[in-house]
């Protein structure tokens, strides 16, 4: 037996609303690359699972135009 919360599909249908709405989430989100001079510092304590990527994300932030990113 399915959850309670997607027992029926008037239920289920606002969470395939949010799929489908993906493509143009990142059609938009495309269009807000550029130059961005806000400082971002990032941070993740040692032992969270984060704390190894901190540098792959500030490395993908960077190419998408973040200026000022400190790890």
């Amino acid at each position: 037996m399915p959850p309670v919360s997607y027992a029926t599909p008037a239920q289920l249908h606002p969470v395939f609303e949010m799929y489908r709405a993906l493509p143009a989430d990142a059609k938009f989100n495309a269009t807000l690359r550029g130059p961005n001079d806000v400082p971002l510092f990032l941070a993740a304590g040692e032992k969270s699972p984060l704390a190894k990527l901190m540098p792959k994300i500030a490395e993908g932030l960077r190419v998408n135009g973040f200026t000022h990113v400190e790890t």
